[in-house]
């Protein structure tokens, strides 16, 4: 059989009888750590929460994968493998000399944009379309470039691509040799359109690269020192300080108080199992199962909490039988068992890994239009051959804004640390031989250009632009990723977004309110909401509401809430909340002033564009 081993099929499951597919391909791993390591699309991987990746070599094995990263900004995540369970599947089912090919883990090599043109240049895409369990490739050329609405650039290329498709590598052939200089990402749709697909760019896969490998943590272990000495003690020298690591007080305590009977019971067990026919003691076992030096083995920490907490509740004899009838603690640990709701039903447990959820630099820059004619010149007072482009939207919090830009800037030119100065064209636009040697945005080299969070050598960004009048001003910010407050409010909920722990939402008076999310823009069609700048607006949906006549149209903001003591009224302005915080303290108080009957009425006004309904109630 012929196949690329570095390209895997991904899965993942969304439902009893359903599962997402996508493709992914490994590329070198330059970290610390040992993890073999994956590129694919966000939107492959973003529908379910466990994934899988299917090889060539392996057919119809899966092989558990993690994702590391996603940037739903970019479009892309990191996968990581564990390079143990990686090995266990090349023994499995590979001999000579594939599986030594295979043990020293095959990549893909990343090329740069010198390799090929915006047109005319062949191009492979190798994949899964439409899940097909066997890889395909297709063949074709780079078409051009397609502008996306937040300043990305793809680049078209004519082979066929399709479902399944996203997250495989778009390849050249350069000097004897293959690279890659796109993931396939899209397919362009509609009456007339054959054909035609889109690709991430090798610039913005490079770009984003060292902060996903960022997230490749080290599984690095400290325990208390004091804890570490008693337990070694109890134990002896051979007891690894990494024991404790993660684990709850009670079972640190248990081990503590329960030393001697614990080891009693693990050899009279054999839970340890035995070699050369004597016990496997529990030191031995956690070198073998659990940790290696200064790190857990894959699945060692979720191994040491079940077997800790077994064997708190006396279950010795049962975790010796889970042992013996898994296959033993490697079997089980690398989930290549007889018995996978037994394992599933023991990794349950604990928490499984995180997934960082990473946001691309917000430039902050929208609407823009480029100077055409005498009268702009005349506006801003333009007496030379200056061109640019006139910013229309700001975002707040976003970079542009905190370098003290403005709506109605002019910008007329750019530097990117200490590099020549750049003038813009008549179009907005600047003329680049180094990035795919064509026209670009300023938002579009932006998005070359790697960032990061503490980055010892950041790109400095600097915009000369002209204000009313011709007042020069300079606007300048380092390429870096937004922190949680610089965030929109809205954000798109998924699987992996730590942003979905917030708001499940909330009853009051009989009524069930939600914080808006981009979801909800689109199920509800919210389209006002589709304005980049309203994302940033923290607004709460009523989701339900008492079936007595009130109507109140699905994706409605709540607006405002009041209530009257007899008196006077007592307001709530809901563009004074600004987290979900802000709305609960809110409700509460409302909730308790009717409680307590210091209202007589209370009144609500919700509304979407077009449509406004007040609902006054009486309280009882």
């Amino acid at each position: 059989m012929q196949y690329s081993a570095p390209i895997v099929r991904i899965t993942t499951p969304v439902g009893a009888n359903k599962e997402a597919v996508g493709t992914g391909f490994c590329i070198e791993n330059d970290t610390e750590t040992n993890d073999i390591i994956f590129l694919t699309n966000a939107h492959v991987v973003a529908p379910g929460a466990k994934h899988s990746i299917q090889l060539a070599w392996a057919p119809g094995h899966l092989v558990p994968v993690h994702v590391s990263a996603i940037i739903y900004d970019r479009d892309i995540a990191l996968l990581s493998c564990s390079r143990e369970v990686w090995e266990k599947t090349a023994n499995t089912y590979l001999k000579d000399k594939e599986l030594q090919r295979i043990l020293k883990v095959p990549t893909l090599k990343l090329g740069h944009s010198g390799m090929y043109v915006a047109s005319g240049t062949p191009v492979m895409c190798k994949g899964h379309p439409l899940g097909l369990p066997e890889q395909q490739v297709s063949y074709g050329n780079t078409r051009g470039v397609i502008n996306m609405p937040n300043g990305e650039q793809r680049n078209l290329i004519q082979a066929p691509i399709n479902h399944g498709n996203s997250g495989g590598p778009v390849l050249v052939k350069f000097q004897n040799d293959e690279y890659v200089i796109g993931i396939s990402t899209m397919k362009l749709s509609g009456k007339d359109v054959e054909g035609e697909g889109g690709m991430i760019n090798i610039n913005e896969i490079r770009a984003v690269l060292p902060s996903l490998k960022k997230t490749l943590k080290k599984t690095e272990v400290k325990v208390d020192q004091k804890v570490f000495q008693t337990l070694r003690n109890m134990f002896g020298a051979t007891f690894p300080a990494v024991i404790a690591a993660g684990l709850e007080p009670k079972k640190i305590n248990w081990l503590v108080e329960n030393g001697e009977k614990h080891l009693e019971q693990w050899d009279k067990h054999a839970v340890g199992g035995r070699v050369h026919g004597q016990p496997r003691a529990f030191s031995a076992w956690l070198m073998r199962h659990v940790i290696d030096g200064d790190k857990f083995l894959y699945n060692g920490d979720k191994v040491l909490h079940y077997v800790l907490e077994q064997s708190m509740l006396n279950n010795y004899d049962e975790l010796a039988e889970f042992k013996t009838s898994n296959g033993g603690w490697k079997a089980i640990r690398l989930n290549a068992n007889v018995n996978p709701l037994a394992i599933l039903k023991m990794m349950k447990q604990y928490k499984q890994d995180v997934t960082t959820l990473l946001h691309a630099p917000i430039l902050g820059w929208t609407n823009t239009q480029s100077t055409h004619n005498v009268d702009y010149k005349d506006y801003y007072n333009i007496k030379d051959d200056k061109n640019g482009m006139i910013i229309n939207t700001v975002f707040r919090d976003s970079l542009y804004a905190k370098g003290n830009g403005k709506a109605g800037d002019l910008v007329y030119a750019f530097q990117k640390n200490d590099e020549p100065i750049v003038h813009l064209d008549k179009e907005g636009r600047f003329s680049s031989s180094g990035a795919l040697g064509m026209r670009l945005s300023i938002a579009t080299m932006c998005h070359h250009i790697e960032w990061d969070i503490g980055q010892e050598n950041p790109t400095n960004i600097k915009l000369f632009a002209l204000e009313k009048g011709g007042v020069e001003k300079t606007v300048s910010f380092t390429m870096k990723t937004p922190s949680k407050e610089d965030l929109p409010a809205m954000h798109m909920i998924t699987p992996f977004n730590n942003e979905t722990q917030q708001h499940t939402g909330g009853k009051l008076l009989g009524f069930t309110f939600t914080q808006m999310h981009m979801n909800h823009v689109q199920q509800m069609k919210l389209l006002e909401y589709l304005d980049p700048v309203r994302q940033y607006e923290f607004k709460v949906l009523c989701m339900g509401y008492p079936s007595d006549g009130v109507h109140i149209a699905p994706g409605s903001t709540l607006m405002s809430m009041n209530g009257w003591d007899g008196e006077k009224e007592v307001d709530i302005d809901a563009a004074s909340w600004k987290s979900w915080s802000d709305f609960t303290d809110a409700m509460k108080n409302v909730e308790n002033a009717v409680k307590e009957k210091k209202l007589s009425h209370w009144k609500a006004v919700f509304g979407r564009p077009g449509f406004k309904v007040t609902v006054i109630k009486q309280v009882n």
